[in-house]
């Protein structure tokens, strides 16, 4: 006998990560922008481009709406379309 111990990792709700080893971190709520889905989640993943998500502990983003542009990452809240542009799509 080796005497080895073995501990399962505890799982995250969803909407939150741990970001270090479980004995040594806190459970954090994941930030506007982003979302977390995976119950063992060290760090939130930034919602993509054409979707956002304008609140915190989420697992999931928004399709961005017709009538306003998501070109970036991470983002919290959807942009107007642009002037001289047609945004006549979801996401």
């Amino acid at each position: 006998t080796y005497g080895a111990i073995y501990r399962f990792a505890s799982a995250s709700p969803s909407g939150h990560y741990q970001p270090g080893t479980e004995a040594e971190s806190t459970l954090l709520i994941c930030p506007r922008g982003s979302y977390c889905t995976d119950q063992l989640a060290k760090n939130f993943t930034l919602c993509g481009p054409g979707t956002y998500q304008p609140l915190e502990g989420q697992d999931s983003c928004v399709t961005c709406p017709i009538g306003y542009f998501c070109g970036d990452f991470g983002l919290a809240v959807p942009r107007i379309c642009p002037p001289k542009y047609i945004c006549d799509e979801r996401g």
